[in-house]
């Protein structure tokens, strides 16, 4: 009796492993180079432990057939790739607002190494990256990616083969585009204010060619982008909250 149980047991264990340990390695912040690799495996190892009980049923038996079982094992790696992608996607929105506030108010030259990226971005970019964390947490919108990863295996059952990869590209460029499409909106405000200073700019050169026009646009521009930053900063944030969690609510099952 309990030969067959064990066996069994240890498969849905291993079967959830592998589609919670990708996503959390995936996932933004968390699966970073900074996070040590034993923190994430103890993270997923945990995970497994308390979705086990609630969605084992929902598991498929250990196949006999070792190709299938095989195949079953890259099908469940596939979606935490999946998943993980999605939700970095959808927390780089920032990111991209960041980086176009720093060119438009000459600030792309200040670059400095962003942990949470583990590469060089601009100050701006690193500044807003880490104000969407944190107001992920403090909003408690962070459990919405452990929901997802509860609810992925009513939307992906496992054992369903083939993976639809042509899905998956997909959704992968859908969402990319909106966090890219999203953090260009979000930034509008300093296009439009960059365009009209420097239309004001150069028609006060014109007017008075004897004037230094540099030396004083580039404060100035510092001036108003900060201004106008510090204006707009907890909207920016409401904004970017909100397509957050309607990017995560995919993966969450109405049922």
């Amino acid at each position: 009796m309990l030969g067959e149980i064990l066996p069994q047991e240890t498969w849905r264990f291993a079967l959830l492993f592998v589609r919670i340990s990708v996503m959390v390695s995936l996932f933004p912040n968390i699966g970073q180079s900074f996070v040590l690799p034993r923190i994430r495996f103890l993270l997923a190892f945990f995970i497994v432990l308390i979705l086990l009980p609630v969605i084992g049923d929902k598991l498929p038996p250990q196949p006999e057939n070792f190709d299938r079982l095989f195949l079953m094992v890259i099908n469940e790696a596939l979606i935490g790739v999946l998943i993980g992608t999605v939700a970095r996607f959808a927390s780089s929105a920032f990111i991209y607002t960041g980086s176009f506030f720093a060119l438009l108010v000459g600030m792309s030259n200040a670059a400095l190494f962003n942990p949470l990226q583990a590469q060089q971005s601009v100050l701006p970019a690193i500044f807003l990256n880490l104000l969407s964390v944190t107001a992920l947490f403090v909003t408690d919108l962070h459990h919405i990616i452990f929901l997802a990863l509860a609810d992925s295996y009513t939307i992906f059952v496992p054992g369903d083969l083939p993976f639809p990869a042509g899905d998956f590209s997909q959704v992968v460029l859908d969402i990319f585009t909106k966090s890219f499409a999203l953090g260009f909106q979000i930034a509008a405000p300093f296009f439009i204010i960059s365009v009209l200073f420097y239309a004001l700019m150069g028609v006060l050169a014109r007017l008075m060619p004897q004037m230094q026009v540099f030396f004083i646009a580039l404060p100035l521009q510092l001036i108003l982008g900060f201004l106008l930053l510090a204006i707009s900063i907890s909207l920016m944030v409401k904004i970017f909250l909100q397509h957050f969690q309607e990017l995560m609510t995919t993966f969450l099952s109405n049922t």
